[in-house]
């Protein structure tokens, strides 16, 4: 996943970049369930991805969705340079 989307757990805060709130909903959810989860689960291991399957269901649909997202984001800003 991109940073431009949040930031991982390194001091006990985590923070988001305001470009999640122009995501949809269910993206943003993925987003913030997906880093909190890093606080019991450091990697995608076999306890992460249960623990995102119990909060999120098939997750990976949304996880994909983000890495579309971020793509575009990283394709518009090179465009810019």
């Amino acid at each position: 996943m991109t940073q431009w989307l949040r930031s991982t757990l390194l001091t006990g805060r985590l923070t988001f970049d305001s470009s999640l709130l122009t995501l949809r909903k269910e993206l943003q959810d993925c987003a913030i369930v997906h880093e909190l989860l890093h606080a019991h689960a450091p990697n995608h291991g076999k306890l992460w991805e249960s623990l995102m399957r119990a909060h999120l269901g098939e997750y990976e649909r949304l996880e994909a969705g983000l890495r579309r997202v971020a793509s575009r984001a990283r394709l518009a800003s090179a465009k810019a340079r």
